[in-house]
């Protein structure tokens, strides 16, 4: 029997029943999204990452700060790399985990990370393919409006500019988020149902279809859940400043760029099940909506097929 309603939910259920599917099973997901954030923040740490300085340097030759960082960038390109790979798979662990709970069976961290390995190949093969789809249209749009933009400031001057840039970001934002709601199933599509990488991102696609500005918005409340902790604790550390001012990147202590890590990495491990989980009401509600699952599920219980 699952855990979720088996019939359409409204919007705010939605949100709700993911706030009690991570409430119920909370130290089950944070433990297994910890782990991984863990080993991401420590292999920052281990490539240097974080204490690889911004290019500020002598204003007469802009280049000459960049070059003196340049030896660093490929081992700050494979740490990031790593990093996001190694987070990716605490993603998956989760998904696991929340698979296995939402239909009332046993499940433990270990477990969910050998499923996890398990599944690696689908949703990377999946989210390689969203990636080079997502990069395409939003590369296609961003000229796009840079070349409406250049237009409208040859036509209307400053005016044209600030209000044709206004709408260009506006509109990029709101393309970002609709690519990242089209995405939303992969991980539970690869991970609940087995699916390889096309499997995935087809299942996704067109389970999206179907309900797109439901799923854009819950999967917008969950990216806003996800970010704002570390944009907050980025801001109270003072680490914010160098990015806004580079030249007072010395400013900022070893302290706080240490205090703002290990925050980051708390916060990270607490707010990942609650994304995964917002794909997981979702993928359940939309199959609900377009398969029958419902009536499919009742039949079964009264003894059906």
């Amino acid at each position: 029997m699952s855990l979720l309603p088996l019939r359409p939910l409204r919007f705010g259920e939605i949100v709700d029943g993911t706030l009690q599917l991570y409430r119920r099973d909370f130290g089950l997901y944070y433990l297994a999204a910890l782990l991984a954030a863990v080993g991401s923040h420590l292999l920052l740490q281990a490539t240097g990452i974080d204490q690889v300085p911004l290019p500020v340097g002598d204003e007469t030759d802009p280049f000459a700060a960049m070059a003196n960082v340049l030896p660093d960038m490929g081992t700050m390109l494979v740490g990031a790399l790593a990093a996001s790979a190694i987070h990716s798979v605490g993603a998956i662990a989760v998904c696991s985990a929340m698979t296995e709970r939402i239909a009332e069976r046993p499940a433990t961290v270990a477990g969910s990370y050998l499923t996890a390995l398990g599944r690696l190949p689908s949703v990377w093969g999946a989210l390689l393919l969203a990636g080079l789809i997502g990069l395409a249209c939003i590369g296609a749009l961003a000229l796009a409006v840079g070349i409406v933009t250049a237009l409208a400031s040859a036509i209307g001057g400053i005016l044209g500019l600030a209000l044709a840039g206004s709408a260009g970001t506006a509109l990029l934002f709101a393309a970002t988020a609709f690519l990242f709601g089209a995405f939303f199933g992969i991980l539970p599509a690869a991970v609940s149902e087995g699916r390889g990488p096309l499997g995935a991102l087809g299942r996704s696609l067109d389970l999206f279809r179907a309900g797109w500005l439901r799923v854009t918005g819950v999967m917008a409340v969950a990216m806003i859940v996800a970010t704002v902790p570390s944009v907050a604790i980025v801001g109270l550390m003072g680490v914010g400043g160098a990015f806004a001012a580079p030249e007072a990147a010395g400013q900022v202590s070893s302290v706080g760029m240490w205090l703002s890590g290990i925050a980051s990495l708390a916060f990270g491990a607490l707010t990942l099940p609650f994304t995964v989980g917002s794909a997981m009401v979702l993928f359940h509600d939309q199959r609900v909506r377009t398969e029958g699952y419902d009536l499919e599920a009742r039949a079964r219980e009264m003894g059906g097929d």
